[in-house]
């Protein structure tokens, strides 16, 4: 594979867990607003950050009432996993490991918060798949779309665009992804989610098709 740097969106790219954060979501919309949580409002949530996900579950909420809402969720989500043993995305590893031979440096890039991410590290040994390539929590930043996140991580790295590759998931991604300029933007299938959501970016990106795991990845190489 032909790049410098492969960047890696986390949450329904390396972890398939599209189902526990709509789970989680959902009950925590029933509990805060007695209402569920359709499938295109989902859809929407997809990488945005929590504050902003809590801001639309209760309209005007402040921050401080965000953060109520968020860490509710963050709760449900976590037992969710625990009791599901949730595992990294088949093949991922192999897949980060075999670019790390070839001299690739690999790169968490996602909008899912610190309290997440700090169980996420030690569950999934993080810190030994990609050591200090870890930017997330970043609730200061526009979220996806907009390619903030991503240019922050190119420019951490000292890598262009151009020289990296990103693998996404939901819209929101894809479109930072496209707009931060990498040379490549690659979709896994995530169990649970409809396909003609990203789809409709297809001609805007590199693959025909979302790939069903890593384990196409290593096929191409």
């Amino acid at each position: 594979m032909n790049a410098k740097l492969i960047v890696f969106d986390f949450n329904g790219t390396l972890l398939f867990d599209y189902i526990e954060n709509k789970e989680a979501w959902n009950q925590t919309s029933l509990h805060f607003t007695d209402k569920p949580i359709d499938d295109r409002k989902y859809e929407s949530f997809v990488g945005m950050t929590d504050t902003e996900c809590a801001k639309m579950i209760e309209n005007g909420a402040s921050y401080e009432r965000a953060e109520e809402i968020f860490t509710y969720k963050e709760n449900i989500y976590k037992e969710l996993c625990y009791k599901r043993k949730i595992e990294l995305a088949p093949y991922a590893k192999d897949f980060i490991e075999m670019a790390k031979k070839s001299h690739i440096e690999v790169a968490i890039c996602s909008s899912c918060p610190k309290i997440n991410m700090a169980w996420y590290i030690p569950y999934f040994s993080l810190d030994r798949l990609f050591k200090e390539n870890l930017v997330y929590g970043m609730e200061m930043m526009r979220s996806k779309p907009y390619p903030d996140v991503y240019t922050y991580t190119l420019n951490k790295i000292g890598v262009r665009g151009d020289e990296a590759i990103c693998f996404e998931d939901g819209e929101n991604g894809l479109r930072a992804a496209i707009a931060a300029g990498f040379n490549r933007v690659y979709a896994i299938k995530i169990p649970g989610i409809d396909l003609s959501i990203t789809g409709r970016l297809a001609p805007l990106i590199s693959w025909k098709e979302a790939l069903e795991s890593f384990n196409e990845v290593i096929r191409l190489n």
